[in-house]
């Protein structure tokens, strides 16, 4: 069964949404975050995928209420494609909530010109609005730096005269609410691409 818990405030409908899901740095994987609601006997939330042949949401694992409130998706290949998310309330009463509204991950694709220019394209974060996109660079290993920033209709930018070495390059976008699952995220960030 489906239902939306009740805030027993002001008797309106509310359910955990997803703050934003982005590419973990430390495993290389999509992650997904959000915030929670205390006080409307969650047991736990249960996280959905979107299924790349059918298009139907799979769940693929659940987080406890008191667990940080992250998930981690080890079967995600953020080079290889985007992908869409949702995640819902299983209350202690066994009901669950309707999902929550999709969040879909920033795939970016890379390749060299003819005269060494790199050109970067993209897909658009969905899940919340924000102003402009953020291209970040790396080269030889070094920290990223904002080299750029474009308008968030824009999903191409060309590094004309990039440094000589190894160049990695990531697009990210900054959630202008954050999101604090405990520790505070704050840029959905998509694959690095060299």
């Amino acid at each position: 069964a489906w239902e939306f818990p009740c805030n027993t405030t002001n008797g309106n409908s509310i359910a955990d949404e997803i703050c934003l899901v982005t590419v973990d740095t430390l495993t290389g994987y999509n992650q997904i975050s959000w915030e929670k609601t205390l006080g409307i006997s969650t047991e736990y939330f249960k996280i959905y995928k979107q299924n790349n042949i059918t298009s139907n949401y799979d769940s693929i694992g659940s987080v406890n209420i008191d667990s940080l409130s992250t998930f981690v998706d080890f079967n995600s290949n953020p080079n290889q494609f985007s992908n869409r998310y949702r995640i819902s309330i299983v209350k202690s009463s066994g009901y669950e909530t309707v999902p929550s509204d999709i969040h879909r991950t920033i795939h970016l694709l890379a390749n060299q010109g003819l005269s060494g220019e790199v050109n970067l394209s993209w897909n658009a974060y969905e899940g919340f609005f924000y102003s402009n996109f953020e291209i970040w660079r790396s080269t030889n290993n070094s920290p990223y730096s904002l080299i750029s920033t474009t308008a968030n209709n824009n999903f191409s930018y060309t590094d004309v005269t990039p440094p000589s070495g190894t160049n990695t390059y990531r697009v990210a976008v900054l959630n202008p609410n954050g999101c604090n699952p405990t520790r505070a995220i704050e840029r959905a960030i998509s694959n690095i691409v060299d």
